[in-house]
């Protein structure tokens, strides 16, 4: 009979046996704390679109650039912070011509289409953010831009926007049509790319997803969550319980009064209900 020695354990018995872990936490006493910071920028197209048709990379040229860079942040002591930048790029010659009364930190204004390109280009890699987004990203934002952009140089977009330089000369026939449709057409190597309007899709259940008519279903939420005192990611996810809870919840504090908030063990001890069938 072969004999076994307890104190010496086999991973395997075509290989060495691997390091030993006993699954213990680490005796070491430091804490090593990062600051944690994203940043998104956010694009809107302004295009000449030709009688009541809609813009056409192909033939319709891009007049403005819009953005929004937003950056957050929370330091070691875990404070948040939030500020942003918005800027316009217009293809003008005067800036008087691109405020109109908007209120925005940065305005450039270029000779030509290619120029305003550049502009968006070096803003991006000036501010370096984290997540592209737009609301309808392929048809009015960065989508259009890299269509544009192809059509007319003949070169990537989504190339010079990421954080690594790779090949800019790209065939037509490799854009991946699918992908503009399923939201993972765009890929910049870095960098995120979020569709707004398909993620507010899984958030919301509407009808009409136009920007317009979800501005006006989220603001009316965000009223209803001022008056009934609920944060506004509760309007969303949370049932009508919450919100009546809510409700009852200063109704009680007004008569000096307290409502029950049991845990779930003493949820789960509670005596079932009870019913009665009436005989007809």
């Amino acid at each position: 009979m072969q004999h076994i020695d307890d104190s010496i354990v086999k991973a395997s018995v075509l290989e060495w046996p691997s390091k030993k872990n006993h699954l213990m936490p680490s005796t070491c006493t430091a804490t090593v704390r990062q600051r944690e910071n994203i940043s998104a920028f956010c694009l809107e197209c302004l295009a000449v679109s030709r009688e009541e048709m809609l813009p056409d990379p192909q033939v319709d040229p891009v007049v403005a650039l819009f953005y929004c860079c937003t950056f957050w942040s929370t330091d070691m002591e875990e404070n948040y912070a939030q500020h942003s930048i918005c800027g316009v790029i217009a293809v003008a010659s005067d800036t008087s011509a691109v405020l109109c009364g908007c209120k925005v930190d940065e305005i450039f204004c270029e000779e030509n289409e290619i120029a305003a390109i550049r502009r968006l280009v070096e803003r991006v890699r000036f501010y370096d953010p984290d997540i592209l987004t737009g609301y309808e990203v392929h048809a009015q934002s960065w989508g259009y831009v890299i269509d544009r952009t192809l059509e007319i140089t003949g070169r990537s977009l989504a190339a010079m926007l990421g954080r690594i330089v790779v090949n800019l000369e790209v065939a037509k026939d490799e854009v991946d049509s699918w992908g503009y449709r399923k939201a993972s057409g765009i890929r910049v190597l870095g960098r995120h790319v979020i569709n707004v309007w398909r993620v507010l899709r899984k958030e919301l259940h509407l009808i009409n997803y136009a920007f317009e008519n979800v501005v006006f279903e989220v603001l009316q939420r965000s009223e209803f969550a001022r008056v009934y005192g609920v944060d506004f990611m509760s309007i969303i996810t949370r049932g009508s319980q919450f919100k009546v809870e809510s409700l009852l919840l200063r109704v009680t504090k007004l008569n000096d009064y307290l409502l029950l908030s049991p845990d779930k063990h003493q949820a789960g001890s509670d005596i079932e209900l009870r019913f009665m069938l009436l005989a007809g």
